[in-house]
C-alpha cells in the first residue's frame, strides 16, 4: 500500500514538473504583455514594443507544437485582462476580440518558430553572421502574422475604424518585430539549446541587452512626461485667456448697468418712456448679443397698483403684476405693501413671460433688491430659474439701484442665461478646453461642458463679481490633447528598441567567436613568448616611445628609440639608468610605482618630463604604465606620446584669455557670456571684473549659477527682460534690451545689453555680449521730453481747446476751452472735470479707462458727449498725455465735433430708411429679418413675411404724374403703420412693392399663417379704401385727386433658419404674383390653396 501511494505522488509531482515550464510560459506572457502594453498607443491595441510576440515563437522554436495552447492561453487571459481593467465588464464583443488575437499570436508563433527552425535549426548556436542576418530577415516577415489578422478582426467587430487602421497595422507589427528581436535572444539564454552555450551568454547577452532596453525605457518616460508637461502650456493659457475674457466681460455688464442707470438719473423730463429706453439699449445689445435682456424694474406702492397697469396697458395690453404661484405658474400678484414689477424688458421677442414679474414675489430676487439698496453697489444674484424659460437652466440676474438713497428710482437689470452666455463668450476655445464656472457662494454649477472623457480638473481660478465669488474649472479636451501629442518619445523608444535588438545581434555575433577568439589569443600568446625577438622587434620599431623598468632594481632594462628620442638622448645611455632622474617631481613617479604595486592600470595621464642638454629643459607626455612580465623578470611597461606641442597651445590660449581679462577690465561695461541650459537655469560662465560695477556681484558668485543677477532686475521690466532672452533664444537673434536694476539700498540704474547668441550641441543657448550703464543718459532722455510736453502743451490756439488737470482737477485751460464749454475767462479754473460729463457713469468710466493708458507714457483718445455751463450737449474729440506720472499733472486737447456727429447721424438714418415714405429700406429690412430668425430660434414662434404690390399704380402716375404717385406711396406707409405692431417692421424695397415682417406670431404654424392672414386682410381693406391727393402747385390753385387703389399681397410663414433670407423673400414674391395672378386686391399664402 505504501509503495503504490509513494508512485503516485512520485507521478503527481513528475507531472507538476513537465507542465511548470508551459505555465510558467503562459504566466510569462501575460506579464511581459501587460508591460508592453503600459506603452501602448491609443486606443490600446499598438505597443512600440510587444515582449510576448518574441517570448512566443521563442518557445515554439524551442518546445514546438506543444507549446501552442499555452500560448493561446496566456494571450486570451491578457486580452481579457484588457478588456476588464478598461471597462471592468467583459463583453461578448471583448470576448470575441481576446479569443481573435489570441488565435492569431498562436498562429504566429507557429509559423515563426517553424520558420526559425528550417533557417538556423535547432538546437541553434547564432554565432555565425549568415544566421543571425537570416534571424534579422525573417523577424519582420513572420510579424505580419498577427498585426494582420489581429488588426483585421478588431476592424470587423468594430473596435478600430477604418481611419485608423494604417496606424493600428504599422504599430502593432513594429511592436511584435521589435518584441521577437529583442526577447528571443533573452529567452534562448534561459531554455534554449546548446545549454552550455547559452548559460554562458547570460552575461554576456542578456544582461547587457535587459540594461539597455531599461535604460530606453526609462528615457522614453522621461521623455514622454516632459512632453505631457509641454503640451500644456497653451492650455495653460487659453484657461487664463477664458478666465480674463470672462472676467472682464462680466465688468463690462457692471459698466452697462451704469450707463443705463445714467439714463434714468439724467434724463431731462423726468420719465423714461418704454421707446426711450427701447432706442438707448439698442446699440448695447447688439455689443452685447449674449445678453437675455436688459430690463427696467420700478418700485410699485400697493396704492399706485392700479393705475400703474393701467398705464403699462397703453403699450402692452394684458399687463398686470404678476407673481409664481405654488405650481410655478404665473398669476396675478397678491396683495402685499410694495411691488417691483419689471417693466421695460429689451429685447422683447423671447422675454414676454417676464414682462410684470414682481421680484418681491422671490426671496433670491428680493434679497439682492436689498442688498442693492442698502450697499449702493452692483449685485449678483445666485443662480436662478428665469421666468421666460420653459426649461429649469442656469440664470443670474445682475442688478443696480438708480438712486440707492431713493427707493423710489428702482432698478436696472441684466439678465443672462449662463448657458448661452458662456457658449457665446467661449464660443472660439470650447472644442480645446472644458470649462465648468462655479457659484462658490452658493456651491452650485453654473456652467458646465465637461464630458465623461474629460481628464480631470487641471486648473482652478478663482474671481468676484458683484457680491459673489466665483471659480472658474478648466480641462484640456481630447481634441486639444491630440493637437499637442509629441512624438519625440515614441520614436525615441522605438529606435532604442531597434537598437537594442541590433546590439543583441552583435552580441550573439561576438559571444559566439568568444571561443575561437580566445583560442587564438593564447596560441598567440604562446608564440610570442616562445620568439622573444619578434617580442623586441614590434616594441622596437614602434613609434611610441616605449621603455621597461625592472621591479627589483627600479633601473631600465630595455627602451626603444622612439624614447631615447623622446629624452634626447641615445639608448645607451637610457639603459640601466633610474627613469626618476626624467621627471620634473620624482615623487610623481614614486606614486605611480605604489599604484602599479596595488594592481592600477594607469592609463594617459599627464606627467612632466626633465629633458637634459635639449632645447628646452621640459617635455609633456601623456604616459600609461602596465605590470609585465619581462625576461622572466616583473617589471613595468611604460609607454609614452609627446604633447609638447599640444601643451604650449593651450598655455597659449590660457595666455590669451588672461589678455582678453586685462583688456576688458578696462573697458567702461562688462564684457561677458551668458548660457541658458534646456532646463531653464542659467549662468555666466565668463564675466569681465565690470561687473562688480553693472550688478554688484562677482564673477565668480554667477559662474554656474545666474540668479543673483535677476534677483535684483527691477520688478518693472523683469517680464521683459526674461520674454527678450526667450525670444533671442527661439530665433537665434541678436539680443538688445534697455532695462533697470534695483539694488538692496534702493539704488536704481538703467543698463544696456546687446549680445549675439549661438546654439550649443547639448541644445544650450550661449550669448556673448556687452552691457553698459546708461542711466545719465536715460535721465537727460526724460528731462528733455517732459520740457519739450511741457512747451508744447503750453500752446495755446483758437480751434483746439486746452487744459492741465491735476488730480482731475483743472489748473490752467486756454480761452477755446472756456469759449467750447461756454464759461467766462477764469471761470474753469479749480473746477472738477465731473462737471463737464453728463452722467457720473461717463466720468468713472473714462477715468477707469485713461488714467492707465497715461500713467504707462501712452496717448489716450476717445469721442464723448460732454455738458456745456448752460447743460446743452457737446460732441467732442478728446486726446490727454501724462505730463509727470509723479506729479499727476495731464495734459487734454479738446475739439468741437458736434456738427460732424449730427451729420454722422444724418447720414445713418439716409442709409437705412427710405427718403420718401420713411420707412426701413431694403438693407435695414433685412437686418431686421435676421434679428427676427434669431429670435425665432430662442422663443419658437413663427413669423411672417408679407409682401404687396399696388395693383394699376402706374396708371396714377402716368395720368397725375409722379408727384401724385409720391403722395399715394407716402399715405400708403401711413396706412400700413396703423395695421401692424411696433414690434413689426414694414419696408419699402421700391417703386410700388413694400414688404412687412411680423414678428413672434405664435408656436403652432396653423395658429401662425391665420394671425399673418388677418393682419394682411386688415392691410388690403385699408389700402383699398379711397385716396384724397392734394397736388400742391405755386403758381395756380391746389389739385384734388381722388383716387382708388388696391393691393396684391404674398404671405410666407416662417420659423428661424428652416429657409435662408434670399429663399423667404422668393417664396413671399412668388406669392405676391399668385394673387395677382388670381384678380388682384387678394391674398394668397405660399404653400396652400389661397
Amino acid at each position: 500500500m505504501t509503495d503504490n501511494s509513494d508512485i503516485s505522488q512520485d507521478t503527481s509531482a513528475s507531472r507538476v514538473r513537465q507542465l511548470m515550464p508551459y505555465l510558467l510560459l503562459a504566466i510569462a506572457y501575460v506579464i511581459s504583455g501587460k508591460l508592453g502594453l503600459m506603452l501602448a498607443l491609443p486606443p490600446g491595441y499598438a505597443s512600440p514594443i510587444f515582449p510576448p510576440a518574441g517570448i512566443a515563437i521563442a518557445a515554439a522554436l524551442i518546445g514546438g507544437r506543444k507549446t501552442l495552447p499555452w500560448i493561446f492561453a496566456g494571450a486570451f487571459l491578457l486580452n481579457l485582462w484588457v478588456g476588464y481593467a478598461d471597462g471592468h465588464v467583459i463583453n461578448p464583443l471583448e470576448l470575441m476580440a481576446a479569443i481573435a488575437i489570441a488565435t492569431a499570436s498562436m498562429l504566429q508563433a507557429a509559423i515563426g518558430g517553424w520558420a526559425l527552425r528550417r533557417a538556423i535549426g535547432y538546437p541553434a548556436a547564432l554565432d555565425h553572421g549568415i544566421e543571425v542576418l537570416r534571424f534579422l530577415t525573417l523577424a519582420p516577415v513572420m510579424c505580419l502574422t498577427s498585426a494582420t489578422l489581429s488588426i483585421g478582426s478588431l476592424w470587423a467587430l468594430g473596435s478600430i475604424k477604418t481611419a485608423g487602421i494604417g496606424a493600428n497595422w504599422v504599430s502593432w507589427w513594429v511592436g511584435d518585430t521589435l518584441g521577437l528581436i529583442v526577447m528571443l535572444p533573452i529567452v534562448m539564454t534561459v531554455a534554449g539549446q546548446p545549454h552550455e552555450l547559452w548559460r554562458g551568454r547570460m552575461r554576456t547577452v542578456a544582461l547587457p541587452m535587459l540594461l539597455v532596453f531599461a535604460i530606453f525605457i526609462a528615457a522614453f518616460l522621461k521623455i514622454n512626461r516632459w512632453e505631457y508637461d509641454n503640451s500644456l502650456s497653451d492650455f495653460r493659457q487659453l484657461s487664463q485667456q477664458a478666465s480674463s475674457l470672462l472676467s472682464n466681460r462680466l465688468e463690462e455688464q457692471g459698466a452697462l448697468l451704469d450707463e443705463t442707470t445714467g439714463l434714468f438719473l439724467h434724463d431731462a423730463h423726468g420719465h423714461v418712456t418704454r421707446e426711450e429706453f427701447h432706442r438707448f439699449v439698442q446699440r448695447t445689445l447688439q455689443r452685447f448679443p449674449m445678453i437675455q435682456a436688459l430690463e427696467w424694474v420700478p418700485r410699485v406702492n400697493a396704492a399706485q397698483r392700479n393705475s400703474f397697469e393701467a398705464k403699462q396697458r397703453n403699450d402692452l395690453p394684458g399687463f398686470e403684476i404678476r407673481e409664481r404661484d405654488a405650481d410655478g405658474e404665473l398669476v396675478r400678484a397678491g396683495k402685499r405693501n410694495t411691488y417691483y414689477p419689471v417693466t421695460y424688458v429689451e429685447p422683447l421677442a423671447g422675454n414676454q413671460p417676464a414682462v410684470g414679474f414682481d421680484l418681491a414675489s422671490n426671496s433670491i430676487r428680493q434679497a439682492a433688491l436689498l442688498t442693492a439698496l442698502k450697499n449702493g453697489s452692483i449685485v449678483t444674484t445666485e443662480s436662478i430659474h428665469l421666468v421666460q424659460d420653459a426649461q429649469p437652466q442656469a440664470g443670474i440676474l445682475i442688478l443696480s439701484a438708480i438712486d440707492p438713497h431713493d427707493q423710489a428710482s428702482g432698478f436696472v437689470v441684466i439678465v443672462l442665461r449662463m448657458d448661452d452666455f458662456m457658449s457665446a463668450l467661449l464660443s472660439s476655445t470650447r472644442h480645446l478646453v472644458y470649462t465648468r464656472l462655479i457659484d462658490v457662494d452658493e456651491k452650485k454649477v453654473l456652467y458646465d461642458d465637461f464630458t465623461p472623457e474629460s481628464s480631470g480638473i487641471l486648473e482652478q481660478r478663482a474671481f468676484t463679481f458683484g457680491t459673489r465669488h466665483y471659480q472658474l474649472e478648466t480641462s484640456p479636451t481630447p481634441a486639444y490633447l491630440k493637437a499637442h501629442r509629441g512624438w519625440q518619445s515614441f520614436v525615441v523608444l522605438t529606435f532604442g528598441l531597434l537598437g537594442t535588438g541590433l546590439i543583441g545581434a552583435l552580441l550573439l555575433l561576438g559571444s559566439g567567436y568568444t571561443a575561437h577568439i580566445e583560442a587564438q589569443v593564447r596560441e598567440r600568446t604562446r608564440k610570442l613568448k616562445e620568439s622573444e625577438s619578434r617580442f623586441h622587434f614590434i616594441l622596437e620599431n614602434s613609434p611610441i616611445a616605449i621603455r621597461i623598468t625592472a621591479n627589483d632594481s627600479g633601473k631600465v632594462v630595455f627602451a626603444n628609440s622612439s624614447y631615447a628620442a623622446l629624452i634626447n638622448a641615445t639608448r645607451d645611455r637610457v639603459i640601466s639608468v633610474d627613469p626618476r632622474q626624467y621627471y620634473f617631481d620624482p615623487q610623481e613617479y614614486d606614486e605611480i610605482l605604489d599604484r602599479i604595486n596595488k594592481g592600477e592600470r594607469i592609463s594617459s595621464q599627464l606627467v612632466k618630463l626633465r629633458i637634459p642638454n635639449g632645447h628646452s629643459d621640459s617635455k609633456w607626455a601623456l604616459a600609461s604604465y602596465l605590470p609585465i612580465e619581462f625576461e622572466q623578470r616583473p617589471g613595468v611597461l611604460g609607454w609614452f606620446y609627446d604633447i609638447t606641442v599640444r601643451k604650449q597651445l593651450e598655455d597659449e590660449r590660457e595666455e590669451a584669455l588672461d589678455r582678453l581679462k586685462k583688456i576688458s577690465s578696462r573697458v567702461p561695461g562688462m564684457v561677458y557670456q551668458f548660457l541658458m541650459r534646456p532646463d531653464g537655469s542659467s549662468c555666466f560662465p565668463f564675466s569681465s571684473e565690470a561687473i562688480r560695477e553693472i550688478y554688484r556681484v562677482s564673477p565668480d558668485e554667477v559662474r554656474d549659477d545666474a540668479s543673483k543677477v535677476f534677483a535684483i532686475l527691477h520688478p518693472d521690466d523683469y517680464d521683459g527682460i526674461v520674454e527678450s532672452i526667450q525670444s533671442s533664444a527661439r530665433n537665434l537673434t541678436v539680443w538688445h534690451h534697455e532695462y533697470r536694476v534695483r539694488f538692496e539700498d534702493g539704488t536704481e540704474r538703467w543698463l544696456l545689453g546687446n549680445a549675439t547668441p549661438q546654439r550649443e550641441e547639448d541644445g544650450s543657448t550661449l550669448w556673448h555680449g556687452f552691457i553698459t550703464d546708461v542711466t545719465e543718459r536715460k535721465r537727460t532722455e526724460q528731462q528733455v521730453q517732459r520740457l519739450v510736453r511741457e512747451q508744447k502743451a503750453m500752446l495755446e490756439n483758437d480751434l483746439i481747446g486746452i487744459v492741465k488737470v491735476k488730480n482731475r482737477i483743472i489748473e490752467w485751460a486756454n480761452p477755446s476751452f472756456e469759449k467750447m464749454m461756454g464759461y467766462g475767462i477764469g471761470e474753469v479754473y479749480g473746477t472738477s472735470t465731473r462737471q463737464y460729463f453728463v452722467s457720473e457713469g461717463a466720468y468713472h468710466s473714462l477715468g477707469a479707462e485713461a488714467y492707465p493708458v497715461l500713467n504707462m507714457g501712452g496717448i489716450y483718445r476717445t469721442q464723448i458727449e460732454q455738458q456745456r455751463k448752460d447743460g446743452s450737449a457737446i460732441w467732442v474729440d478728446m486726446s490727454g498725455t501724462m505730463l509727470d506720472a509723479a506729479t499727476g499733472n495731464s495734459l487734454w486737447a479738446f475739439v468741437d465735433i458736434t456738427e460732424r456727429k449730427l451729420a454722422e447721424d444724418q447720414i445713418h438714418h439716409l442709409a437705412f430708411y427710405d427718403a420718401l415714405t420713411q420707412l426701413p429700406n431694403r438693407r435695414l429690412f433685412y437686418d431686421r429679418l435676421e434679428q427676427s430668425m434669431a429670435a425665432g430660434k430662442r422663443s419658437g414662434k413663427f413669423a411672417a413675411i408679407l409682401m404687396l404690390d399696388l395693383d394699376n399704380f402706374k396708371v396714377l402716375n402716368d395720368t397725375h404724374g409722379h408727384i401724385a404717385g409720391d403722395l399715394l406711396l407716402a399715405e400708403v406707409a401711413t396706412r400700413l403703420k396703423r395695421c401692424v405692431r411696433a414690434m413689426d417692421t414694414i419696408s419699402r424695397f421700391g417703386g410700388d412693392e413694400f414688404v412687412i415682417l411680423l414678428n413672434e406670431l405664435d408656436s403652432d404654424e396653423t395658429e401662425s399663417i391665420a394671425q399673418a392672414r388677418h393682419v394682411a386682410e386688415k392691410i388690403r381693406a385699408s389700402l383699398a379704401e379711397p385716396y384724397r391727393l392734394v397736388v400742391k402747385n405755386d403758381s395756380n390753385a391746389d389739385r384734388l385727386i381722388q383716387h382708388h387703389s388696391t393691393a396684391s399681397i404674398g404671405v410666407k410663414v416662417f420659423l428661424n433658419h428652416e429657409e435662408n433670407r434670399e429663399q423667404l423673400l422668393r417664396r413671399a414674391d412668388v406669392a405676391m404674383y399668385q394673387a395677382k395672378d388670381a384678380g388682384r386686391n387678394r391674398i394668397h399664402i405660399y404653400g396652400s390653396g389661397g
